[in-house]
């Protein structure tokens, strides 16, 4: 009895190994959180892609408001974006003021209203790490609005 309890109290007195024991169950959660930072940043880099190609749609727009085809060819021309994201283009109007206003009404000032293109582009983002509470795929979106008179 003596010769178990002295084994079992160098036992407890050990201390060789457990540096390993404590990076094997913290390996697990830094993992999560490496993975988790990883699509953060993939994510921030497809939303910055998508305001890219939403400039350049815009600008493509500028010169040719009413070729839709063109402006979603623009758009995802622009490089990064995926070739099935949604691209919408809207024409609208605002009086200097700021109000809106139908294009061919007057402001009431008698001034035109100024026409602004906006061109918006969504797209879907699946991350690597399937976090709980999240949706596995993402929505993405990227807009850039232009006063073309």
């Amino acid at each position: 009895m003596t010769r178990l309890l002295s084994s079992l109290k160098r036992l407890a007195a050990a201390r060789g190994g457990n540096i390993s024991v404590e990076f094997a169950l913290a390996l697990p959660f830094l993992l999560l959180i490496l993975g988790a930072v990883i699509d953060f940043g993939r994510a921030a880099y497809d939303r910055m892609a998508l305001e890219t190609a939403a400039r350049s749609a815009v600008q493509y727009a500028r010169a040719n408001p009413s070729d839709t085809a063109g402006i979603h060819r623009a758009a995802l021309n622009a490089g990064g974006v995926d070739p099935a994201a949604a691209v919408a283009s809207r024409q609208f109007c605002e009086c200097p003021g700021g109000g809106s206003s139908p294009c061919t009404s007057v402001c009431a000032s008698g001034e035109a209203p100024q026409v602004f293109l906006e061109v918006t582009i969504n797209a879907g983002f699946t991350p690597l790490v399937p976090v709980p509470g999240l949706p596995d795929l993402v929505s993405l979106a990227g807009s850039a609005t232009l006063r073309v008179q």
